[in-house]
């Protein structure tokens, strides 16, 4: 597990609590979690949002839905109507959550030692 946390700049009051601060893991990331995101930002943007087609790197609305979908993976006690009261800077907190997703960690990436090095063909000259 690769649990971390966000610190809320205004805190999130969910059944009662004051929370400041959601703790989330995007390796609990399912199917099933995107397809719960891509059907809350239909939700929540209209039918005008949910005919977009867009690369999801750059789609901030799944973004923070994906986000949302990783602090809910690990906190059953929170829903979707609850993180959708997040305004502001800490709205964007989520999106980076989200955004992460798309990105392979560095500890992942494949590297082939055996791979051919490139010529450099910058530094040489031609006679005539």
């Amino acid at each position: 597990m690769s649990i971390k946390k966000i610190e809320l700049r205004k805190p999130l009051l969910v059944n009662g609590v004051e929370r400041r601060e959601l703790t989330y893991d995007i390796e609990e990331i399912t199917i099933g979690r995107i397809a719960q995101a891509e059907a809350y930002k239909s939700k929540v943007g209209g039918t005008a949002l949910a005919a977009k087609i867009s690369l999801a790197q750059t789609d901030y609305p799944l973004q923070i839905c994906i986000g949302m979908q990783a602090i809910m993976a690990l906190n059953p006690e929170i829903c979707e109507e609850d993180l959708s009261r997040i305004k502001g800077h800490d709205l964007t907190k989520l999106a980076t959550i989200g955004a992460s997703f798309f990105i392979e960690p560095e500890d992942t990436v494949e590297v082939n030692i055996y791979e051919k090095p490139q010529e450099d063909m910058q530094n040489t000259t031609t006679v005539q």
